[in-house]
């Protein structure tokens, strides 16, 4: 008997497909992002010059640098929290929450080990004091930039792609088998904030060098942010070891191209890799486990009764 056309069976998408839906809808969260940073730049520009500080001034003062660097992360974040505060479920935003994953603890003392052998091993050209990102050409430290690069980035950053644009790709693709993996929701997660530092083209004089090697690094340290947030169920991992990494950037001669040692980048590299392996491992299994468990559950529960589905209902 020839099957009706009720009974015919939804077409699925294949693999390549369901990637393209995530590429997609993380790409257009990714441009309205570099769009609205940009956007709070120019108009924190803007504030400055019609105000009766200059950015010369600001940079150098502790209270000032505070004030603007927090309203711009501030403005950015309240701007995606209003946009998408219908298609979150806040589990990654737990701020609150100040778990910290054993994990985390390891990659800080891991940078703080390879800051101590860049220094005992620098030829005097590839790590200086003071730090060339924070400092001045007068040579005064820029309480800007430096809040910047410790506090606010981070923080912004961890939110907008580690907390926002991943809990919005997890609900969406929930549904999709190859893309239930958080690793894989990750992935995407982790291209768009790795590309995310073409700006700094624009608004930084880093050489193209060091930008590659942002992108580079950034995608594969992000995997493993995006690991310890979905761990934990909070920013706190990823915030802690977002900012020891910027910390030790911070140190690092950018505005040329120089000729450094690229160990510990490709150790870097290695070890994080690793990492992300291992924490996707981990809960897969705990996935699993709890599947195995909620079947055994549902099977051995039992059904319910007429009366007492229709009080339910």
């Amino acid at each position: 008997m020839a099957s009706t056309a009720s009974e015919a069976p939804v077409p699925t998408l294949v693999p390549l497909q369901r990637w393209i839906i995530g590429f997609a809808q993380g790409s257009i969260f990714f441009a309205e992002y570099m769009m609205s940073l940009i956007a709070v730049e120019f108009f924190t520009m803007r504030l400055v010059q019609s105000s009766e500080y200059d950015y010369p001034t600001i940079m150098i003062d502790p209270t000032l640098s505070a004030l603007v660097g927090g309203f711009k992360m501030v403005v950015l974040c309240a701007y995606f929290f209003a946009r998408y505060r219908n298609k979150m479920e806040y589990q990654w935003l737990a701020l609150y929450r100040l778990l910290f994953h054993p994990i985390a603890l390891l990659l800080v003392g891991y940078h703080l080990l390879v800051f101590g052998l860049m220094i005992f091993f620098a030829e005097g050209h590839d790590v200086l004091f003071p730090p060339p990102l924070v400092t001045t050409k007068e040579g005064v430290i820029s309480y800007y930039a430096l809040f910047e690069y410790l506090i606010f980035s981070p923080f912004r950053e961890e939110v907008i792609f580690r907390g926002l644009l991943y809990d919005i790709l997890s609900r969406r693709l929930r549904s999709e088998p190859v893309l239930a993996s958080p690793l894989t929701t990750s992935l995407i997660v982790n291209f768009l904030f790795a590309l995310s530092h073409v700006i700094n083209m624009a608004f930084t004089h880093f050489s193209g060098e060091y930008i590659a090697l942002q992108i580079i690094v950034g995608f594969v340290i992000g995997v493993v942010f995006s690991e310890l947030s979905y761990a934990t169920r909070s920013l706190a991992s990823s915030m802690l070891v977002h900012s020891f990494n910027n910390c030790l950037a911070i140190f690092e001669k950018t505005t040329e191209a120089v000729s450094r040692p690229m160990l510990p980048y490709v150790l870097t590299i290695v070890l994080y890799s690793v990492i992300a392996w291992y924490l996707n491992r981990v809960t897969q299994e705990e996935e699993q486990a709890f599947k195995a468990q909620s079947t055994v559950v549902a099977s051995t529960s039992p059904p319910l009764k007429k009366e007492e589905s229709k009080k339910t209902k």
